[in-house]
């Protein structure tokens, strides 16, 4: 298994669409790439799942109509509650409209597209998108790393300064 492959067995992608057709085509596409899946045939019920500690969600695929509560309210609680905020939501759509995918998009949708669904289409889209939040939560360590390391030395301009020639310097010491 090579490492994206063993990367992807990790991941698990919420799948959340009323018509079970649409939910075992996009599980046999992402399983077939290497994701682990779950489905759910409402937004409350996928709203059920996410808070479900036991089962951490790294994607959601959710359709715009759905029955009772749509695609864009599940998507908006989905941002306002703390432990669902940071997932990232991929939108999808038999019927939409610019404006549906406007509104997607203003809730924080990391995609939005239409159905039919092209096989290619969702890989690509998934697999930009967790890359997308890999490098996102790589950069907020770095960033944190990075910001303890000036606290630590001081924050003046003279001491960043101090700081870079001494990170200039560092990588050329001889071991």
């Amino acid at each position: 298994m090579t490492a994206i492959a063993a990367t992807r067995a990790l991941q698990t992608i919420l799948i959340v669409d009323d018509e079970k057709n649409i939910r075992r085509t996009l599980q046999m596409v992402l399983e077939g790439d290497g994701y682990q899946t779950l489905e759910a045939d409402s937004a409350e019920r996928a709203l059920a799942l996410l808070s479900a500690p036991e089962r951490p969600v790294d994607l959601v695929i959710i359709d715009l109509k759905l029955p009772a509560m749509g695609g864009l309210e599940a998507l908006s609680r989905i941002r306002s509650d703390e432990a669902t905020k940071a997932i990232p939501v991929i939108v999808i759509s038999g019927h939409a409209t610019v404006h549906d995918a406007v509104a997607a998009v203003k809730l924080g949708a990391a995609d939005f597209f239409e159905k039919p669904l092209a096989r290619e289409r969702v890989l690509v889209s998934v697999r930009n998108v967790l890359d997308r939040e890999a490098l996102s939560r790589e950069l907020s360590g770095l960033r944190a790393e990075a910001s303890r390391r000036y606290e630590m030395i001081g924050t003046s301009g003279v001491m960043r300064k101090l700081f870079a020639d001494i990170e200039k310097v560092a990588p050329t010491k001889a071991s």
